[in-house]
């Protein structure tokens, strides 16, 4: 993961700093438009430790829908993922099954950046819950 954020490409994020974190941002909607790439949000933010889904950030997407208009917003359910990281780096945990559900993508025609969000929100919690 941190050779292809490094060389792919990707927005190498610190949720600590917002003004950094929506310039890179910024930089990945720019290639994005330029390649016809596709990109992966995590807008949860930072990982929840107890396998309840926090609320989804706004941000990131609202920054990218800006740069890329006609994106494809497709939602993705990963269930068991927490369990993983529950204690921080270490210990890690072990011998888990995850499960990635891709579900329909969501029509973002006439929607502002917060209600595709509460959409995408709103199906991977029913996935998850």
């Amino acid at each position: 993961i941190s050779f292809n954020l490094k060389y792919g490409g990707g927005a190498n994020i610190d949720r600590k700093d917002s003004k950094q974190a929506i310039s890179e941002i910024i930089k990945l909607g720019r290639k994005m438009k330029d390649s016809n790439w596709g990109a992966v949000i995590f807008a949860e933010g930072t990982r929840a430790r107890d396998g309840q889904l926090k609320p989804f950030q706004v941000g990131g997407i609202a920054t990218l829908l800006k740069l890329v208009p006609n994106a494809l917003v497709v939602p993705v359910a990963i269930e068991n993922s927490w369990k993983i990281v529950r204690f921080g780096a270490f210990p890690l945990g072990t011998f888990l099954s995850l499960r990635w559900t891709v579900l329909e993508p969501i029509d973002i025609t006439g929607k502002n950046a917060e209600e595709i969000t509460l959409k995408a929100e709103d199906a991977i919690r029913a996935v998850l819950n």
